[in-house]
């Protein structure tokens, strides 16, 4: 029977982590970028999260505005597992 080579398997193991992690954390890096030209780095910025933020808050703002608070789906969660409401 033939033994697995230890250092191998770790080498490959690693190889395989690093292409698929490298991606993921370039994109994290780049979405703060301050350039509009993708490829260019021009400094470090928080204007793309705070228009997500914005975007996000006007999707929610009529459901608020009627009385429907997304945070009231998680009472009703939370009233419908506590024991001292049933």
């Amino acid at each position: 029977m033939i033994k697995p080579n230890r250092t191998l398997s770790t080498a490959v193991l690693t190889f395989g982590f690093v292409f698929l992690y490298i991606p993921i954390v370039s994109l994290v890096v780049y979405s703060f970028n301050e350039s509009k030209l993708v490829t260019v780095w021009s400094g470090f910025s928080q204007a793309r999260e705070r228009r997500r933020l914005a975007e996000i808050q006007r999707a929610f703002a009529p459901a608020e505005a009627a009385g429907v608070a997304p945070q009231s789906t998680g009472r009703k969660t939370q009233k419908a597992f506590d024991p001292a409401s049933v």
